[in-house]
């Protein structure tokens, strides 16, 4: 499905949360087994670090300098995204009653994962790691854990809410609803997103910016979104640079599927 006349996206990952830093010490072996009982806060209520809270105060600068103002705030009622939209303090002030939950731009469900609190549960979520890098894309935790293909869902539900609703959208959320917007609004191969998610150098960052315009830096206007960039700390570019053109809608011949069958 192509959706035609979007507004403008503005798509912002939350900045650090304490629970997103002591996983990242436990995955790379910087604590103890002792110190193994990460932030006793349930994933969803994980607040920023100091950290994440500069880094919001920063894009948030850059955005409200460098962007068009958006005729709809959306941000995932996850903790993290509520404190990161809160601290881009924006000077939007008379708009604060059109901030706007959107529970299907959340963070992918992580099951009995999202509580990684005691030991027990913290060894498990060590465990799974192989098996979630072997296929992040099909991998679901245990009660009521969502794989990709759910959140893609969630993403093309999010799209069609704001189809034709306004000029600009600006939605803070978490790297697999980014993910999941990439892969529907650019067409990118699932085997392409796999690789992706896989390399560290393709990472989403925190407060990373994906901007997407129908609009090209010509001034020509399209149907669809059709230009793209993205923005990150900690120098960000002038408004007019990085856009490229997203070539997301050509269609697939039956040589090159056969040909990416044969490369498996």
């Amino acid at each position: 499905m192509r959706y035609r006349n979007l507004p403008d996206l503005v798509v912002i990952r939350h900045a650090e949360a304490e629970i997103n830093r002591q996983i990242a010490q436990l995955r790379f072996g910087m604590t103890s087994f002792a110190d193994r009982i990460v932030d006793s806060a349930p994933n969803w209520e994980s607040p920023l670090t100091p950290g994440g809270v500069a880094d919001s105060q920063t894009i948030g600068t850059w955005v409200y300098h460098n962007l068009p103002w958006p005729d709809r705030l959306v941000y995932s009622p996850i903790v993290r995204c509520q404190e990161t939209a809160g601290h881009m303090g924006m000077q939007w002030e008379n708009w604060h009653q059109n901030w706007e939950e959107d529970v299907s731009a959340r963070e992918r469900h992580f099951g009995s994962h999202n509580q990684v609190n005691n030991p027990q549960e913290t060894e498990a979520f060590l465990s799974s790691q192989e098996a979630r890098n072997a296929d992040p894309i099909s991998w679901k935790a245990h009660d009521g854990g969502e794989d990709f293909f759910d959140v893609a869902e969630r993403a093309k539900l999010f799209l069609g809410g704001i189809q034709g609703s306004c000029r600009t959208t600006l939605v803070v959320t978490h790297s697999w609803f980014i993910w999941a917007l990439r892969y529907t609004i650019e067409r990118i191969p699932l085997d392409t997103i796999r690789e992706m998610v896989l390399d560290p150098s393709q990472r989403i960052g925190y407060c990373d910016v994906f901007q997407y315009s129908s609009e090209g830096p010509g001034g020509s206007e399209a149907d669809y979104l059709t230009w793209a960039r993205t923005i990150r700390l900690p120098d960000p570019p002038q408004a007019s640079e990085g856009w490229e053109y997203l070539n997301a809608y050509r269609p697939v011949g039956a040589a090159e599927l056969l040909s990416r069958c044969q490369q498996r």
